[in-house]
């Protein structure tokens, strides 16, 4: 009892060793611990599970209503990707952050959307494009020279400084902020 601990009944085992490593085997979930430094959680009634290495790097997958998203996070990178359980045709989402940039990109019937910034911790770039129902949208701004482009199919838009032109569907425009 000083350094192992066994718990056993029908549908549940679970053991203690030192204190600090332990193995679960409940009837809603399965978990192994080594404290404080790995961790393996892993449910029964669902498809889900939580991977950690502190500190190096944790995973969690999960699948529920059609969907299967796997997440990572480290010090120094995280990911989130969302898909279709079967890679099928649906609704995607994926994200990335990095010390020296960040992107998400998104999907689903009609529409398509991606955004990046450069670096990701201070953006000094930052470009997104839109698709959404066959029309494009793209977007980019760069700081700290304080400049913006938007373009599309109809209209375009250009700030620099105090200086702002461009066109839409009824006039062309040039402005000069003082």
């Amino acid at each position: 009892m000083l350094f192992v601990d066994v718990e056993k009944w029908p549908g549940h085992l679970s053991w203690h060793a030192f204190w600090f490593i332990r193995r679960t085997d409940y009837p809603k979930f399965k978990q192994f611990r080594i404290f404080p430094f790995y961790n393996s959680i892993e449910a029964k009634s669902g498809k889900a599970s939580l991977d950690s290495v502190f500190p190096f790097f944790s995973y969690r997958r999960v699948e529920k209503e059609g969907l299967k998203e796997k997440t990572f996070l480290s010090p120094l990178f995280y990911s989130n990707n969302i898909e279709p359980v079967d890679g099928g045709i649906g609704y995607r989402e994926s994200s990335k952050f990095y010390w020296l940039g960040y992107n998400s990109n998104s999907s689903g019937p009609g529409f398509e959307k991606n955004f990046s910034m450069f670096p990701g911790f201070l953006p000094l770039l930052i470009l997104k494009s839109d698709l959404n129902n066959g029309i494009r949208s793209n977007s980019m701004m760069v700081l700290p020279l304080f400049y913006f482009h938007k373009r599309s199919l109809e209209e375009s838009d250009t700030w620099f400084t105090l200086l702002r032109w461009g066109h839409n569907t009824e006039k062309k425009f040039l402005i000069f902020y003082h």
